[in-house]
């Protein structure tokens, strides 16, 4: 459909990349997992999908997803279905399985009859201490082929029937259907086992003294042609991983699996047909610190056991199994405003086939209710998920593994990608021109995603250029799209991730001329977009305002000519005056097309003070370096039109007020901006020190020969990351700050710091200059020359 067919083809099947949306690229997994931080507030929203569970029909090659929708305006949730075909993408539109309701219909869990091509549906409804559990038949036609069906008519006081799970044995045509039991005093299970046609219930006879579970899964093992129930069980800090034999005929037998843990939960199994056993991946919860473990149901030791720093929240975590043997563990991890899911495979042995685990997603955001899966017809598993995506309402969302060749850089040439851009823009916009048909959206978003990833592939200007004006073209087919209402959000979210492609994107290109005309094309088409319809939403604005600064911030680079002096022990760097002239020139140019471009997007809605900011480069030609700012130079900048005046050696940046410029410089006096470096190394981790290698900057500024060390007007400090090597297991950009040595007590302290991820560096304004450099977390430590 999209021509999937033109894509360079390279690697092994098993081979898969980290593919990002927004920040384009493969990028590797390394070292050991991410520190793990709460998903913010901020990204948590209440209308939306929840609790997400699939189930796959050989039969129909297709998937059916059930999920709790849940609107917050009206305070009530259904339970609703939604076809996804073999690859994972939405077809058609979802249907009502339990109506809206306060009463809250809610984690729903679906299961296969594969004698009859139809599905079991089952799901809990009720507030409060009154949740009963009710189930339903899905036809192929997303038809009801059944009564809704009470399963628990006897409910205690102050009972709570929820969580329900089913399993279907194809050798009795009969259903297993489980679920919690919670009281005021213990949560146990009960259950039972009905026919293909929900009637002659049958009590599921659990010993009452060895039903004492909380989390749980079920499964029907087609070995011994029963079913398994595996869970948590006991009180937390003498739980122990137990399972249960269900036999159709409502017996069980219950055993103990792993002895007394502190805590567990999130217990999943699956059936490996090549060890004829079930294998079971459970959290295990020590000390706060999540690990994933995971063994067969009859072996003694534990063959696999690794440490995840797991989203801490349930549905987090789940396992498919191939004809082969080998099964997928997926598992969701939070960092900061990320989320992560991460796929591990291991063989039928329980070995893991790579050391590390993969990045299968990354979004600003968080993940959860993984299901796993496997499609003998795609020889893929896919991934079905709940993305809380930052600003934004949950969605069920659909990843396969491994992820499309294509999707491999390795040994696929710019060039290649360059093609690779050029026939799927083209094909994705001949979809989005197509007004008589529905648009897939799950098509489209993963054909932007290719495209996406090989323009992060292309670093050559001459290549990237064109590519990158294939990729705009397609801003007018999602024009057309929009006038679509229902393909609004779709056209927003994708305009959004284009800006965050531009922004990266921009960074490679030197030429400004190259700039100004790929930032007005872009800028001008989403304009258009708006002009014809789609609001102007609060973070479409943001991410094009973000575009602009990098924009404004990339043409604002100059780096002329210099002639550098040995004074003393210092080395003296002037720029040269021809030089920088031109590059003022061009840089005033592309500023003026740019800044016109913005604002005409943003029109009488602009809120923004669009300002030339030159920066003045050079390279650290010396540990200590005077730069000289004279009034033949800041004349030059004036008549240029400047803003501000910026001065970076090496990694440091400084960004001078106009007023400190006006009041320093004149006839008989210049502005001194002295920079002094000290590297430092560390080969172990220190206390309260995060980065192996690095280095401080002394920052002085010297008027008519004196010394200014405390400023009428601040200026802003900045520092290059790139400069910098973190420890892999501590290291977050966003937690990283400026430090300043207290003189008087030899210790750094943190002087706040905001990170832009556009260009990879952490300013803050300062008044007083001193010696500073950057560290991570607020921690007060020695004076690291010492």
């Amino acid at each position: 459909m999209f021509g999937l067919n033109h894509l360079k083809r390279t690697g092994s099947m098993f081979m898969v990349i980290v593919l990002i949306v927004s920040m384009f690229g493969p990028v590797g997994f390394s070292g050991g997992h991410k520190g793990v931080y709460p998903a913010p507030s901020a990204v948590r929203q209440l209308s939306g999908d929840y609790s997400t569970v699939t189930a796959y029909s050989p039969d129909q090659e297709r998937y059916l997803a059930v999920y709790q929708a849940y609107n917050d305006l009206a305070l009530a949730s259904s339970i609703r279905g939604q076809w996804l075909d073999s690859q994972g993408n939405k077809t058609g539109v979802s249907f009502t399985i339990a109506s809206i309701s306060r009463n809250m219909p809610e984690n729903p869990y679906v299961t296969y009859n594969e004698k009859e091509d139809v599905f079991l549906v089952v799901w809990n409804d009720g507030i409060s201490t009154a949740r009963r559990v009710y189930g339903v038949i899905i036809d192929a036609e997303g038809q009801k082929a059944s009564d809704t069906v009470m399963f628990d008519p006897e409910l205690g006081p102050f009972e709570s029937h929820d969580s329900p799970k089913a399993a279907y044995s194809p050798s009795t045509d009969q259903y297993a259907i489980v679920w919690n039991v919670r009281n005021e005093f213990e949560v146990v299970v009960d259950g039972v086992i009905v026919d293909a046609q929900l009637g002659g219930t049958k009590a599921i006879e659990f010993d009452s003294d060895k039903n004492v579970f909380d989390a749980f899964d079920l499964i029907y093992n087609p070995d011994a042609r029963n079913f398994i129930l595996v869970g948590q069980f006991g009180a937390p800090g003498s739980q122990t991983l137990s399972y249960v034999v269900i036999q159709v005929t409502g017996n069980t037998s219950t055993s103990s699996m792993v002895s007394t843990l502190t805590k567990l939960g999130d217990p999943k199994t699956v059936f490996n047909d090549r060890e004829d056993s079930d294998f079971v991946i459970w959290r295990h919860i020590n000390d706060s610190k999540h690990y994933l473990l995971g063994r067969y149901r009859k072996s003694s030791d534990a063959i696999l056991e690794f440490s995840a720093n797991l989203l801490d929240d349930t549905n987090t975590l789940d396992i498919g199994v191939n004809e082969a043997g080998t099964m997928l563990i997926a598992w969701s991890e939070s960092v900061g405003s990320k989320g992560y899911i991460y796929a591990q495979e291991i063989n039928a042995s329980g070995v893991k086939l790579e050391e590390e685990p993969d990045v299968l997603v990354e979004v600003e955001g968080y993940l959860t209710d993984i299901n796993v899966h496997y499609n003998k017809d795609s020889d893929k598993f896919i991934v079905s998920y709940v993305n809380h995506k930052k600003l934004a309402n949950p969605e069920l969302t659909v990843r396969t593994f491994p992820l499309d060749e294509a999707f491999d850089m390795e040994g696929v040439s710019q060039e290649e990608s360059a093609t690779n851009v050029k026939d799927l823009s083209t094909s994705v916009s001949a979809v989005l021109n197509n007004t008589e048909e529905k648009i897939v959206r799950d098509q489209v978003k993963k054909t932007f995603e290719i495209i996406e990833t090989n323009i992060g592939n292309i670093q050559d200007e001459t290549v990237l250029v064109p590519a990158l004006e294939d990729y705009i073209k397609t801003v007018d087919a999602l024009n057309k799209a929009s006038k679509d209402l229902t393909n609004k959000s779709l056209v927003e979210e994708k305009l959004v991730d284009m800006a965050g492609v531009m922004t990266q994107s921009i960074q490679k290109i030197q030429s400004k001329d190259n700039i100004s005309k790929i930032t007005e094309s872009f800028v001008s088409g989403v304009k258009k977009v708006q002009d014809e319809g789609l609001d102007q939403s609060v973070e479409m604005n943001v991410s094009v305002g973000d575009f602009a600064q990098g924009v404004i911030n990339k043409v604002g680079e100059v780096k002329p000519e210099v002639k550098t002096e040995k004074i003393g022990n210092k080395t003296k760097v002037e720029f040269d005056s021809a030089s920088l002239q031109a590059q003022l020139s061009e840089s005033a140019e592309a500023f003026k097309k740019v800044k016109g471009a913005f604002e005409g997007y943003y029109g009488e809605k602009n809120v923004r003070d669009f300002e030339l900011k030159v920066t003045l480069s050079a390279d650290r030609v010396d540990d200590a370096v005077q730069v000289p700012l004279n009034k033949t130079l800041v004349d030059q900048l004036k008549g240029a039109e400047v803003d501000k005046v910026g001065v970076k050696v090496g990694g440091t940046q400084l960004v001078i007020d106009d007023k400190i410029i006006e009041d320093s410089v004149d006839d008989d006096n210049e502005l001194l901006v002295d920079l002094g470096f000290n590297d430092v190394s560390f080969t172990q981790q220190q206390d309260n020190i995060t980065f192996k290698s690095g280095y401080t900057s002394n920052v002085e500024i010297f008027v008519g020969g004196e010394e200014k060390k405390v400023l009428d007007e601040p200026v802003e400090i900045a520092f290059d990351l790139g400069q910098f090597e973190f420890f892999d297991e501590e290291y977050n950009p966003s937690l990283v700050s400026v430090f300043r040595l207290n003189e008087e007590t030899g210790l750094w302290e943190p002087v706040g710091g905001v990170y832009d991820p556009v260009t990879n560096t952490v300013k803050t304004n300062r008044i007083t200059l001193s010696q500073y450099t950057v560290m991570q977390s607020n921690k007060q430590f020695n004076d690291v020359d010492t």
